[in-house]
């Protein structure tokens, strides 16, 4: 019997391996700064995506939505001319990430 349900849950594994279906994780794949415009590449993703970008104190300062092609989505933020080109915390978010 105990030979049984591990036979019955190494199938079960390997059936959930095979026709499952591989996820990957979003991310931002690049930034680019033009004078206080903020350009952020996001992928892989669909739909839209919508991006946020926070100061060191953690307070949004700017923020932006694009619809993705091709699986990538590129969101254009205009922050304060203050924090252009300095690092901030960005974060996106689509609908396959809970937007």
């Amino acid at each position: 019997m105990r030979i049984m349900k591990r036979i019955i849950i190494i199938s079960l594994l390997l059936f959930v391996t095979i026709f499952s279906k591989p996820s990957s994780a979003q991310e931002i794949i690049h930034t680019e700064w033009d004078g206080n415009l903020l350009t952020i590449t996001y992928s892989p993703t669909k739909g839209v995506v919508s991006c946020t970008v926070y100061n060191s104190e953690g307070a949004g300062i700017g923020g932006s939505a694009s619809m993705s092609v091709g699986g990538v989505a590129v969101v254009r933020v205009e922050v304060p001319g203050a924090y252009a080109g300095k690092q901030l915390r960005i974060e996106c978010s689509s609908p396959t990430s809970g937007y």
